[in-house]
């Protein structure tokens, strides 16, 4: 399914990342949950441009999931069918995998 292929693309992201910066040295940095995503050095922020490149990127794909979500009540009436049971949950598991690379970036943008 396509959703387990982003999900192994976004977990080798994280390992590479991972990877990289135990490699490198890092700048002395005390953990402090009220000083300013701007103030913590760049080695400490997620690299949030694997999800989306631009706000644009990320602004066009919100738009387009929300003209989606609505295609899966095409499938009521249907579910008893195996083979509409397969589409809906495949569609679902598309959009739910949408729906997390959008929240996350937006999420972590202001952390």
């Amino acid at each position: 399914m396509k959703h387990r292929s982003i999900t192994l693309a976004v977990v080798l992201a994280i390992a590479s990342w991972t990877v990289a910066v135990s490699a490198a040295p890092q700048p002395s940095h005390v953990p402090d949950a009220t000083v300013q995503r701007s103030q913590v050095p760049d080695i400490y922020k997620w690299d949030l441009t694997v999800l989306f490149k631009t706000d644009q990127e990320w602004d066009k794909a919100r738009v387009a999931l929300s003209g989606q979500i609505g295609e899966l009540a095409g499938f009521k009436g249907r579910l008893s069918e195996p083979a509409a049971l397969e589409a809906c949950l495949d569609r679902y598991f598309s959009l739910q995998d949408q729906i997390s690379r959008i929240v996350s970036r937006k999420r972590w943008t202001h952390i």
